[in-house]
C-alpha cells in the first residue's frame, strides 16, 4: 500500500512539477523580428555555410546539418529620373490630388487600400493629367495608396490619413 501511494506521488508530481520540457530551439549568432500592417517576418542567422566530410564508413558534419543551399541575388532597379509622382494634401477631408508627371505617357494603376487590406478604390490613369482620389464616402482612417506601372518597374506606396 506505501509503495503505491509512493508511486503515485512521483508520477504526479512530475506531471505537475513539468520535471521535463522539450523546446526546439536554435542557437545563432544573430537575427530580427519584423511586423507591418501586411504581416510579419522573423529571421534568425546561425551557420551559413558549413561542410559535410564524408568516407566510405561515417559522415561528420560542423555544426547543423543543411541539406541544400540557395543563393538569392537582389537586382536594384534603376532609378527613373523622368518620373515624379507626388500625392497631395496629406491629411485631408476626403480629397486627395495624384500628380504623376513624366516626359512619356505612360499607364499607371491605383489601387486604394484600407487599413483591413481591402481595395476600395481601383483606377488606370495615364500621365500629363492630375487624378482626384475621392475618399469623402468612406470613414476617417488611415488608407493606402499603391501607384504601379510594369513598363517602367515601378511601385511607390502612399500613406495617406482621411479625416
Amino acid at each position: 500500500m506505501k509503495r503505491t501511494i509512493i508511486i503515485s506521488f512521483i508520477i504526479t508530481n512530475c506531471f505537475i512539477l513539468n520535471a521535463q520540457t522539450f523546446t526546439q530551439e536554435a542557437k545563432t549568432s544573430g537575427g530580427g523580428y519584423y511586423h507591418q500592417i501586411n504581416g510579419s517576418m522573423q529571421f534568425t542567422i546561425g551557420e551559413p555555410l558549413t561542410e559535410t566530410y564524408t568516407n566510405s564508413s561515417a559522415k561528420l558534419y560542423q555544426g547543423f546539418e543543411q541539406g541544400s543551399y540557395s543563393i538569392v541575388s537582389v537586382t536594384e532597379l534603376p532609378m527613373l529620373t523622368d518620373l515624379d509622382v507626388n500625392l497631395y494634401p496629406n491629411p485631408s477631408t476626403g480629397i486627395f490630388n495624384l500628380n504623376i508627371e513624366s516626359t512619356e505617357t505612360s499607364t499607371f494603376k491605383i489601387d486604394v487600400i484600407n487599413a483591413l487590406g481591402k481595395s476600395i478604390i481601383y483606377k488606370e490613369i495615364t500621365t500629363k493629367n492630375i487624378e482626384l482620389i475621392d475618399l469623402s464616402g468612406f470613414a476617417s482612417s488611415i488608407y493606402y495608396v499603391s501607384i504601379t506601372n510594369a513598363g517602367k518597374n515601378y511601385l511607390k506606396t502612399f500613406k495617406i490619413i482621411k479625416q
